[in-house]
């Protein structure tokens, strides 16, 4: 009887499989570094996030520019424990100084011109240091966002047309210079809350490029907060400063 043929190994080399084995249990140390890591640093992110305080008062303008200079102010104030926005419009017609070049003396401008004149950060200080605010967060934006958001409410929103034209609309809020009345600027302030989720999905994308270009420090968690309060539409009028009341006649 014929003697079968020796059968070959098959297989790898024995150099090899310890090798794979190595490399397979430095992967698997590695998956789980990666998982351990990264949950740790996930984990410290959403504390610190957690920790963030709510913005309290929040100073919130629209400002114009050297050549088309403008203001339209608020300061915003969240009540604690409540779904709550006291809403104080800050009249742009209070003097105060400013050095409108590096090395100039201060000149004394009316905040609505000053604060066109200077970087959004000193605008800010400016705003707050003519009515002795303590709040330090603020939201800057430009006159042109502003415009771009009254045209898309008055004109591509659902019932947009009971708030008036955009003329209008800039008069009640006081462009550009302040001047207003207050009552009718908090009642036109809540209009628009009630008619933001009407408008046109399409429109309403196009104003995200309003955040891109405002100036602001506050975080974005920050600003997720604030809007969580003022979706909630609940407004009330705060208390004029001094100065802003003798301006008015209140």
């Amino acid at each position: 009887m014929k003697q079968a043929p020796p059968v070959a190994n098959i297989g790898f080399p024995k150099p090899a499989l310890l090798a794979m084995v190595a490399m397979a249990l430095l992967g698997g140390i590695a998956v789980v570094l990666s998982l351990v890591f990264h949950s740790r640093i996930h984990t410290r992110y959403l504390e610190e996030t957690i920790r963030e305080r709510q913005p309290h008062e929040v100073v919130v303008a629209a400002v114009g520019t050297r050549v088309a200079p403008g203001f339209v102010g608020f300061l915003v104030d969240v009540t604690d424990g409540v779904n709550q926005l006291t809403v104080t419009p800050l009249p742009g017609s209070q003097l105060v100084s400013v050095s409108l070049s590096q090395g100039d003396p201060p000149v004394r401008l009316p905040l609505w011109q000053a604060v066109s004149e200077v970087p959004p950060g000193t605008a800010a200080h400016l705003i707050a240091s003519a009515y002795h605010l303590s709040g330090s967060y603020y939201f800057l934006t430009s006159t042109q966002n502003l415009l771009e958001i009254l045209d898309a409410l008055a004109n591509h929103a659902s019932g947009g047309d009971q708030l008036g034209s955009v003329t209008s609309m800039l008069e009640t809020l006081g462009y550009p210079d302040g001047r207003v009345h207050p009552a009718r600027e908090l009642q036109l302030l809540a209009a628009m809350m009630r008619t933001l989720p009407r408008l046109n999905p399409l429109v309403a994308s196009s104003l995200l490029t309003v955040t891109k270009t405002s100036h602001t420090n506050l975080t974005g968690y920050q600003m997720f907060q604030l809007a969580n309060v003022v979706r909630g539409d609940s407004f009330r009028l705060g208390q004029l400063p001094a100065a802003a009341r003798s301006s008015h006649g209140q």
